[in-house]
């Protein structure tokens, strides 16, 4: 009817289906051939989906029997034969449902129901409903329910279930939380959820062709956390751990504040085994003294942080025309362009005694950021 030859949309046509059906004894399988059409190519939009919902509305009141009782029950709660408020109906339920599959029965859009057009519609208007609740003053227990289960109804395998939907989703979860303090287990579904269908925006970045640069920029900012956790699980096993204790608290500090904006990782070629099981492919770093020695990124405002895996120097890149400045997210990075870029003692820092309070100093003088526990820090 819709699907090729768009015949539904013939003058005259379904008024002689509709009087074919009538005359014939509403004969089962006719009736459920134009259900199954309405339900799979569902346009609100053109007049012919409001006739085929008309008449399928009449045979759920009129003719039980034949139709069945389930689809009158279904559109009696939640209107799937009222064209312009069924799809905003049964994404009201699903949202506020306990358990997603059930809703989905419930509003007769489960099996193979599941990827079509009116479910379609009902995910978008459950989009805008979740989003709005994203941009509430603060963050609820609702809002988050809300999310997650779009998650889930979005989840096909390792892609989308609506995947000419996946910008304007993208969108529609990470735009509102622009700004705002995200709690840990809410951050981690976010990235599990478009790291495993998009990718990791980080080096696959064409996948996120579309996605607004606010939106981008957040989904950057929720990788901080899990990106420097990877970093510390890699070291634990290749760098003593006297050496990086005291700076994982450190720079977790800055993070945990929300002054990271952005971290990148490379990995020595020894540390590169470690990390192949991560879903992220971070960088790689070369000609390094040692095998096992790697490098952390770390953005703060206009300054690159370079911190070490061993008791390697760390080094702080300002964004002055100037001077080298390192780019995130490379495959690539040699060990000998991040050290002879770097030779200014003011942006070269050993880990002596006190040095927390020197690297709080730098990074104050380069920023304007205070450390969460040393302030300002102190030159001396």
């Amino acid at each position: 009817m819709w699907e090729k030859q768009n015949v539904a949309d013939e003058p005259g046509f379904l008024d002689a289906l509709f009087l074919f059906i009538s005359s014939n004894g509403w004969p089962k399988g006719h009736i459920r051939a134009l259900l199954s059409a309405y339900l799979r190519f569902f346009d609100p939009l053109r007049h012919s989906f409001i006739q085929v919902a008309n008449f399928l509305k009449f045979l759920a009141l009129a003719k039980a029997t034949v139709f069945g009782e389930k689809w009158l029950k279904i559109d009696s709660r939640y209107h799937i034969f009222d064209a312009s408020t069924g799809p905003t109906a049964i994404a009201r339920h699903v949202l506020t449902s306990e358990d997603a599959l059930v809703a989905f029965e419930d509003c007769g859009i489960d099996g193979v129901v599941s990827n079509s057009s009116i479910a379609q519609y009902a995910f978008a208007a459950a989009m805008t409903m979740a989003s709005d609740g994203l941009r509430q003053p603060a963050i609820s227990t609702d809002a988050i329910h809300q999310t997650k289960v779009l998650f889930e109804w979005n989840s096909d395998g390792s892609g989308m279930r609506f995947p000419n939907l996946a910008t304007q989703f993208a969108n529609s979860v990470l735009s509102p939380l622009y700004d705002r303090t995200v709690p840990d287990g809410f951050a981690q579904s976010i990235v599990t959820f478009f790291k495993e269908r998009l990718g990791d925006p980080r080096s696959r970045r064409e996948r996120w062709s579309g996605v607004s640069e606010e939106a981008l920029n957040v989904m950057l900012r929720l990788l901080i956390r899990s990106t420097l956790e990877d970093f510390f699980s890699v070291i634990s096993a290749t760098a003593e751990r006297r050496h990086w204790d005291a700076r994982r608290r450190f720079w977790l500090a800055y993070q945990e504040q929300g002054e990271i904006a952005e971290a990148w990782v490379a990995f020595g070629p020894s540390a590169t085994n470690r990390a192949r099981g991560f879903d992220s492919e971070y960088g790689t770093l070369m000609n390094a003294t040692q095998p096992t020695h790697s490098a952390v990124f770390m953005r703060i405002r206009n300054v690159i942080i370079c911190e070490w895996s061993h008791n390697g120097r760390c080094r702080f890149y300002p964004k002055r025309s100037s001077m080298w400045f390192p780019t995130l997210y490379q495959k690539n990075y040699d060990f000998r362009d991040l050290h002879s870029n770097c030779m200014d003692p003011t942006f070269y820092r050993p880990h002596m005694e006190g040095w927390e309070r020197r690297f709080a100093s730098v990074v104050y003088q380069l920023t304007g950021v205070y450390h969460p526990i040393y302030g300002r820090g102190s030159s001396e």
